[in-house]
């Protein structure tokens, strides 16, 4: 089918080659920059500056071959050009040149080619090519900085002239002290490049700003045609206040305090008046006789004011008293302060303080709570180390008044090795009601380290007197029941006697 196509079109190729050779003498005047060349058969393609050239098919009877140019994966432009020998240009940017080879006999006769091929020529028309490039010495300038030094490189890094070059840079607004922004260099030859300098003035801010400096480039070559080129820095200026303030704080023990550090300094250049505010963290206490005289205290919030001048560092101290081992996240210290009707807020950094030492939890409990006389009680006694180093534990536990042991021990000996727990368990019996309170373990402590230990709360247990005797009822029996009771000895000789008194009476009566 495609075979088909080329011989019908064979009259317009005629024409298209007409034009193509209209089209070659007058480009002929360019300047092509050799890249390379190729034999192709049918299905292979050639890459170069990002076009793709494939041979797509071959029309062997006529000589001719349909070739694709590609470009960022769009098909640009496809030709039907002499197997043997033509050229073809493509928007005065590439230029592809059929050729016969003196070592390819065949190259000049593709009629009776069994499997064609070609082969190729590949030409990139010379153009200049323009680049701008800044360079800022330092990204971040503050007072009392005065001068931003930029440098401007602009380089035809083409294989053509470039004339009426022109350069613009604008400074986003920032004052020039030296140097010009705009500038005409005429003519550029290739692979030429000039370098211009510049300072431009530190302003004075009231907050950050960072301020984009841009260099535009352009140029024309032999056609008229325009080329661009562009590039831009970004820089950013402090205020003319600027503070540096940092909290440190110092790994201790159980045994001693932690310090803390405050420094602060005003690298600006104005006065400052500035109210501070630190946090004392969760357990962790404040050594008071530590604190600055300055400071005024409340809760767990301390606050000063204090005036810096330009240039002016302070350093404010105190230490904190742990209360158990761990590691703690502490608090920054913020300051706060206005300037010319702004509020400004700066926030130190956030340190952490490992407290080493061991740390013994003891909890006593006693089950059930409630009991009666004579009847068992179950203690438990269970100790865990929640701190960082070892420790040897020695408990003895005391026995409240009116009670017995029964059974089980109470005597604790051991050593605990961080986040280790250990237990005892007895039972004793209980000899008389009232309310019972256990009363706390004796217990010792050895470490290397400083250990602290905490105790549970006393444990109460309510025991009530034993249960009363219970008398039966003796109910009446029903009438229609015959029983046959005995009556006791002592009624029986109660009514005897009261008969014989009665007898007696009437007798003397």
């Amino acid at each position: 089918m495609l075979k088909m196509n080329l011989i019908n079109r064979f009259f317009f190729i005629l024409i298209f080659i007409s034009v193509s050779s209209i089209v070659i003498s007058s480009a002929n005047e360019n300047k092509w920059d050799y890249i390379g060349d190729a034999m192709l058969y049918q299905g292979d393609t050639y890459s170069t500056r990002g076009y793709i050239i494939e041979v797509t098919d071959f029309d062997k009877e006529n000589g001719f071959v349909l070739i694709d140019l590609r470009k960022d994966g769009i098909l640009r432009n496809s030709t039907v050009l002499n197997a043997s020998i033509d050229e073809f240009i493509y928007e005065d940017e590439i230029k592809i040149k059929i050729f016969n080879s003196t070592d390819d006999p065949l190259s000049n006769n593709p009629t009776n080619w069994t499997n064609p091929r070609i082969h190729l020529e590949f030409y990139l028309l010379e153009k200049p090519v323009l680049s701008a490039d800044i360079d800022i010495h330092r990204n971040i300038y503050k007072p009392p900085d005065s001068e931003i030094h930029v440098t401007v490189e602009i380089e035809n890094n083409g294989e053509a002239e470039i004339k009426d070059v022109d350069l613009y840079i604008d400074p986003d607004g920032l004052q020039v002290i030296h140097g010009k922004l705009i500038h005409h260099f005429g003519t550029m030859e290739e692979d030429e490049s000039k370098s211009i300098d510049l300072k431009l003035r530190v302003p004075r801010l009231m907050s950050n700003r960072s301020f984009n400096i841009t260099a535009n480039i352009s140029g024309i070559d032999t056609k008229d045609i325009v080329y661009t080129s562009t590039d831009s820095r970004s820089v950013k200026i402090l205020p003319t206040w600027d503070l540096i303030l940092n909290k440190i704080t110092t790994n201790t023990s159980m045994d001693q305090d932690s310090m803390v550090d405050i420094y602060v300094k005003n690298t600006g250049i104005i006065n400052l008046s500035i109210l501070f505010m630190d946090i004392i963290p969760p357990d962790l206490e404040l050594r008071m006789q530590t604190v600055p005289p300055a400071f005024q205290i409340e809760q767990k919030y301390l606050t000063w004011i204090t005036n810096l001048t330009p240039l002016e560092e302070k350093k404010y101290s105190y230490s904190l008293i742990p209360s158990k081992p761990g590691v703690f996240d502490i608090s920054p210290v913020t300051g706060h302060w206005n300037e010319n009707g702004i509020n400004h807020t700066i926030f130190s950094n956030s340190p952490t303080i490992a407290v080493d030492g061991a740390y013994i939890l003891l909890n006593k409990t006693a089950y059930p709570a409630q009991v009666e006389c004579g009847e068992n009680v179950t203690v438990f006694i269970k100790v865990v180390n929640t701190g960082t180093k070892a420790a040897s534990i020695n408990i003895i536990d005391i026995l409240p008044k009116d009670t017995s042991p029964v059974r089980g021990n109470t005597t604790l000996n051991t050593t605990l090795q961080a986040n280790q727990t250990a237990s005892i368990e007895y039972i004793i019996n209980m000899k008389n009601p009232g309310n019972i309170t256990l009363p706390h373990p004796e217990v010792e402590l050895f470490s290397e380290d400083y250990s602290r230990l905490k105790i549970s709360d006393t444990v109460t247990i309510e025991v009530s007197s034993e249960k009363p005797v219970v008398t039966p009822v003796i109910t009446e029996q029903p009438a229609n029941v015959s029983t046959r009771q005995e009556l006791p000895k002592f009624e029986i000789v109660l009514v005897s006697s009261l008969l014989l008194i009665v007898y007696l009476i009437k007798r003397r009566a």
